[in-house]
């Protein structure tokens, strides 16, 4: 896992995702850690996911889950992307679901970023709960990004 944000929709449901070597899926879990669900998210890549966060729009009542793929280690990715996913509902039979027979999100929105200053590497991702002002958090100090 590398990283968990707490569901925004579903009570006691976490999202996790892989870091770089796995597909674009995202994970359910419960509080203890139990197994509720996977989904392939629909139209994403997954070059170097390292974070994720959940928020609600308090305007239209929608939760959502924003996925950064955001790494770049060797800092020769120019361009990265924050994926934006409706946030699934969790039910009961979707903790039969495996990465073989995933459920499947709704179509993901590619929000294209790139740094003005040159390439970063990055491992946070955060949303400013009321206003949903999305914000990258890089290794090099004094380089975080509001996007």
């Amino acid at each position: 896992s590398s990283g968990i944000a707490a569901s925004r929709h579903n009570k006691d449901i976490f999202w996790t995702h892989n870091d770089s070597g796995d597909a674009a899926f995202v994970y359910a879990i419960d509080r203890q850690g139990k197994h509720r669900g996977v989904w392939r998210v629909n139209g994403a890549e997954a070059q170097d996911w390292e974070d994720i966060a959940a928020w609600k729009d308090a305007k239209s009542g929608k939760s959502y889950i924003f996925i950064g793929d955001i790494g770049n280690n060797s800092k020769k990715r120019e361009f990265l992307t924050v994926y934006r996913i409706v946030e699934p509902v969790v039910t009961a039979k979707d903790a039969a679901t495996t990465k073989q027979n995933p459920a499947e999100t709704d179509a993901a929105e590619a929000i294209k970023l790139r740094y003005p200053e040159g390439n970063f590497d990055a491992e946070t991702l955060m949303i400013h709960p009321p206003t949903g002002d999305l914000y990258i958090v890089t290794k090099i100090m004094g380089a975080a990004a509001k996007v």
